[in-house]
C-alpha cells in the first residue's frame, strides 16, 4: 500500500513493460527521423484505446454480470479490479496509432513496423505479471521430472479445488516472444531497407496467432 492505495504488482509489472516499450519506440523513432511530438501523441493515443479494448473485449461477454445492474455497469469502468484482455488491448492500440498516424500524416505499416518490436517487448515484460496473479498457465503438469518452475508452477485450480503443479503457459509465451523480438531487432537493424513495409508487422501477426495457437491447446485459465 502507498498512501493508503493499494497498489498491485501486476498493475506494476504492465506499467513498467509501457514505459520501457514507449522508450525502444523514441529510441527507433528517432533513427527513422520521426518526430518526439508524434511518438508522445501515439502512444497516448494507443494507451488509451488498448485500455479501453482491452477492457471491453473482457466485460462484454460477461454480460450478466456487468449489464444487468446499474451497479454492475459502474464496475464495468473499475480497472482496479483486474480483467484486461490483450486480444481486446492490441486492436485497439492499432487504432490509437492509426488515429495518430492520420493526425500527422505518417505511414501506418512504416510505424506499425517500429512499433512491433516494443509491442513485443512489452508483452515479454508483461507476462510476470501473470506469474505474480497465478494466472495464464496450463494443464496439469504429466511428467514428474518437469515439476518446478519454469517448466510448471505450483497454483491452485478452482476446477479442481486443489494445488497442483501446471504447464507454464505465461513463460513459454514469455520466452516464445523474446525470440520474436531479437528476430525483429536484427531484421530493423541489419535489414530494414532490404524488406518491404508492412512485413514485420505481417510476421507478428502470424507469429502471435501460432503462439496462442499452440499454447491454447494446453490452456485451461487466463
Amino acid at each position: 500500500e502507498l498512501f493508503g492505495i493499494t497498489i498491485h504488482w501486476y498493475g506494476v509489472i504492465l506499467t513498467s513493460a509501457m514505459l520501457i516499450a514507449f522508450f525502444l519506440f523514441l529510441y527507433l523513432a528517432k533513427k527513422n527521423d520521426i518526430e518526439s511530438d508524434f511518438s508522445l501523441t501515439m502512444f497516448l493515443l494507443a494507451v488509451t484505446l488498448a485500455i479501453v479494448g482491452a477492457r471491453l473485449v473482457y466485460v462484454v461477454p460477461r454480460f450478466n454480470e456487468y449489464f444487468t445492474s446499474w451497479e454492475g455497469f459502474l464496475r464495468a469502468f473499475n480497472i482496479s479490479e483486474g480483467g484486461l484482455t490483450i486480444m481486446g488491448g492490441i486492436p485497439g492500440g492499432a487504432i490509437g496509432i492509426m488515429i495518430a498516424c492520420k493526425i500527422y500524416n505518417k505511414s501506418v505499416f512504416r510505424v506499425f513496423d517500429l512499433v512491433i518490436p516494443c509491442l513485443l517487448l512489452g508483452q515479454v515484460i508483461g507476462r510476470w505479471g501473470n506469474y505474480v496473479n497465478g494466472e495464464l498457465y496450463g494443464m496439469l503438469m504429466p511428467i514428474e521430472a518437469l515439476q518446478f518452475f519454469p517448466f510448471s508452477v505450483w497454483v491452485y485450480d478452482p476446477e479442481l479445488g486443489a494445488y497442483g503443479w501446471h504447464c507454464a503457459n505465461f513463460f513459454y509465451e514469455m520466452v516464445l516472444n523474446f525470440i520474436a523480438f531479437i528476430i525483429v531487432m536484427v531484421v530493423i537493424f541489419k535489414y530494414k531497407d532490404k524488406i518491404k513495409v508492412g512485413l514485420i508487422s505481417l510476421f507478428y501477426v502470424l507469429w502471435y496467432c501460432l503462439v496462442r495457437g499452440l499454447l491454447e491447446r494446453s490452456e485451461e485459465h487466463t
